[in-house]
């Protein structure tokens, strides 16, 4: 017997999920072929489905019903929907006894603005098999599209597709294609393909009668671009990485680096994921030098560096560089964090300063990851410290041991004097009220063991606790007196001056400071289209702070805070800010209240924005205990000026100086420019230099540098950068390149000139699939 219904109408209830669940399934089938960036889908299909509040509807020219086979049809126009989950076919049968099902004509299947269609479509649901003829699948992210004579899904997690495309370009004949013949994907992403051709429109550029790739992880294991070019110290060089996704939390990406010069360099990189604020990064790199800095010939401009009189001979062969971080969080809201930084000699990681796993590249690394900053890479020492750290509402604790490892040790033979902390506490309290007193007060307290192999070794306890009074002088004058008093307590482990038989040491002193500042400013009403008002902010400060003299030539000397100096000196500055008031688009700009003696206009904040777009700050020192001295008597300081401009679009500045009263020129001054616009295009120019005078203890430079980006056209960008010294008459680098970018893909080449150092690269992105170059 068989149940009819005709016309546009829904199906009962009884009968409607059995229509609904051949385009689910399919539509999750497709799903699960598709590459990483478009699985996003599954989870929101899967969502829908589930949602017991949203209601299936069915609709349809006829509905039928078959008793006897058990069988449910729908024919003309079928339309099955719920939310933005459609199936639409011309014809659809269920047999709801073998639970499999059928439709043809026009079978389309959306899911927002994903698309799949196909010819006809069978599911097997037991099976959990099926297949979809002449398939295409459209995918809105990434805009991919994937064709297929035939999809099948032949078991619960493996997928077929005899002969299949898949690019990412609109029109009939894409810029570039992939097509491969019998392609088979495992629901953990691996896949293969037998006779994979990459297309360039209709021209085949690339063949392979194998092919592997993982098609749906985020996260993909495989090569990435590798580098290569030539040096006067490596030779011709390649460097190939090799990327692990070992896991959703683990990954590790493996260097082999060939320099044709210097032998084979091998590097890892290890990155875990353990919780919120537990994670780690590790890397290694090290290989046999077929040279080595003998001091014979060129071999120091070649295969080390010339440091001068303090030149140390690189001769070592084994080379290595070891770093990494790793991050805890520890019961009672302690954190922990270990930094380890071990290298072979001291020429490492400027020998390997750039490139893949160069000092650049990790110091980058570290500090977005781990706000932890890398030695310099000229610098021979590397500093290695675990530090455990218990924060409170008023006071912190922080708990460090800290190992400096001297490179130069391993080539120098000298002794190892360097000082280590172990360990370092810090015991503080940041400035609070003393209850309900006007007195405030903070505290800085250490105690510190410094050891090293070779010299003196020896422990010491400093507290500073400091006691303020701040208060305000009528209205526009604030004070803040305050007095702190230091005192510091040495016991020392081994030492090699004084007394022998003499291990503890004391020193007490106070030191006063006075703070003086005011603040007045003056709004100006423009009243204008955008710009509102601009606010004229001036603060001027003094500030004299004041430490006796005392006697510590006997005392233990390992650092700044066991050499408290004489201090008499009062610094006075002068701030100017300028801050913009302006309207925001589709605000009116006030909102009017009448009170009942007199009416207001009190401005709404949320319709404006505030910009402070003029920074200028003037400061200079009087050392009164200079005035005193007969060597360098030149009490007053270098005028030090700040300037921050920011307008708020295409254009800031950034500029400082430090200007020499007694010798009447700059000691030092630099600018940046930054200029930019909405289409793309910007530039950085910046000028630094620094003279070399005892008034200052910088180093003495001098150097411009730039940086152009520049949208030729909406597809095609050039860019360069260029950095010159003028001290050493030098070019320390210059390079350019190109970026063309089409609808989906793009090349990008660059040209990097460096001393004793040519390299190019080139880079194609096929966009939704990835990238490769050299």
């Amino acid at each position: 017997m068989q149940n009819r219904f005709h016309g546009r109408q829904a199906a009962g209830s009884a009968g409607l999920l059995i229509f609904l669940i051949p385009g689910i399934i399919a539509l999750q089938m497709i799903i699960a072929v598709i590459p990483a960036a478009a699985r996003g889908s599954q989870a929101q299909i899967d969502k829908l489905i589930k949602d017991p509040t949203l209601p299936w509807h069915l609709e349809a020219n006829e509905i039928t019903y078959d008793e006897k086979t058990d069988e449910y049809t729908a024919s003309g126009n079928v339309l099955i929907y719920k939310a933005t989950i459609k199936l639409m076919a011309d014809y659809i049968r269920f047999d709801h006894k073998n639970m499999k099902a059928y439709a043809r004509g026009d079978v389309v299947l959306t899911n927002g603005e994903d698309i799949l269609n196909g010819t006809s479509m069978e599911i097997d649901l037991v099976k959990q098999t099926g297949s979809v003829e002449d398939g295409y699948l459209y995918l809105k992210e990434n805009n991919y599209q994937i064709a297929g004579d035939v999809i099948k899904k032949i078991g619960p997690s493996t997928y077929t597709i005899d002969k299949a495309t898949i690019t990412t370009c609109d029109g009939e004949t894409p810029d570039w294609k992939i097509t491969g013949k019998k392609v088979k994907i495992r629901e953990d992403g691996q896949g293969t393909a037998q006779h994979a051709v990459l297309w360039a429109r209709n021209v085949p550029m690339l063949y392979t009668p194998y092919f592997y790739y993982p098609a749906r992880k985020k996260r993909q294991t495989g090569f990435l671009m590798p580098k290569g070019g030539t040096s006067d110290r490596w030779g011709i060089y390649y460097n190939q990485p090799f990327f692990w996704a070992i896991s959703k939390s683990t990954d590790a990406t493996f260097y082999t680096n060939y320099m044709d010069y210097r032998g084979v360099k091998y590097g890892t990189e290890f990155r875990y994921y353990l919780a919120e604020h537990s994670k780690g990064t590790w890397m290694a790199d090290g290989f046999t030098d077929l040279k080595k800095d003998d001091g014979t010939g060129d071999s120091s401009k070649r295969w080390g560096f010339d440091d001068g009189d303090q030149d140390i001979l690189r001769q070592n062969r084994s080379r290595y560089w070891l770093r990494g971080s790793h991050f805890q969080q520890l019961p009672a809201d302690i954190t922990a964090q270990l930094d380890v930084d071990l290298v072979s000699d001291q020429d490492y990681t400027r020998s390997f300063k750039g490139g893949y796993m160069g000092w650049q590249e990790s110091k980058k690394y570290f500090e977005e990851n781990f706000s932890r900053d890398l030695n310099d890479f000229n610098d021979p020492i590397r500093t290695n410290r675990l530090n455990f750290n218990k924060i409170w509402s008023s006071y912190s604790l922080n708990v460090q041991t800290r190992y400096n490892l001297d490179s130069t040790i391993r080539n120098s033979h000298a002794d190892d004097t360097t000082l280590q902390q172990l360990p370092l506490i810090n015991l503080d309290a940041i400035k609070q009220r003393i209850s309900t007193s006007p007195f405030f007060y903070n505290l800085n307290s250490h105690y510190i063991y410094y050891w090293r192999r070779e010299g003196d070794r020896t422990q010491r306890l400093n507290a500073h606790p400091r006691l303020y009074l701040p208060f305000n002088l009528r209205s526009y004058i604030s004070i803040e007196p305050s007095v702190g008093l230091q005192g510091t307590v040495w016991r020392v482990d081994r030492k090699e001056f004084g007394p022998k038989d003499k291990k503890f040491y004391h020193r007490g002193l106070y030191d006063t400071k006075l703070d003086l500042f005011s603040e007045v400013h003056r709004v100006f009403r423009l009243q204008g289209k955008t710009l509102d008002a601009i606010k004229h902010t001036i603060r001027p400060q003094v500030i004299h702070e004041y430490t006796p003299k005392v006697d510590q030539k006997d005392l233990p000397n390992f650092d700044s805070i066991d050499r408290i100096a004489k201090k008499n000196l009062l610094t006075y500055s002068l701030t100017n800010t300028l801050t913009s008031k302006s309207r925001k688009k589709g605000s009116f700009g006030v909102s009017r209240r009448q009170d009942q003696d007199q009416s207001a206009v009190i401005d709404s904040l949320s319709d404006y924005s505030y910009n402070d777009f003029v920074r200028l700050a003037l400061t200079q020192s009087y050392n009164f205990t200079k005035r005193n001295t007969k060597l360098f008597r030149r009490p007053f300081s270098p005028i030090r000026a700040k300037l921050d401009f920011f307008p708020g679009k295409y254009i800031s500045v950034d500029a400082d100086s430090l200007w020499s009263v007694y010798d009447w020129k700059f000691l030092s001054h630099n600018v940046a420019l930054n200029l930019w616009d909405n289409r793309g295009d910007r530039l950085f120019v910046e000028y630094r230099y620094t003279d070399n005078s005892k008034e200052i203890n910088l180093n003495s430079t001098d150097s411009v540098s730039t940086r152009l980006r520049l949208k030729i056209t909406d597809r095609l960008t050039t860019f360069g950068e260029y950095e010159y010294n003028f001290k050493t008459y030098e070019q320390v680098h210059a390079g350019g390149g190109l970026s063309y970018k089409a609808q989906c893909w793009s090349i990008d080449t660059f040209l990097t000139k460096k001393p004793h150092n040519l390299e190019f690269s080139i880079q194609i992105n096929l966009f939704g699939l990835g990238g490769f170059g050299i």
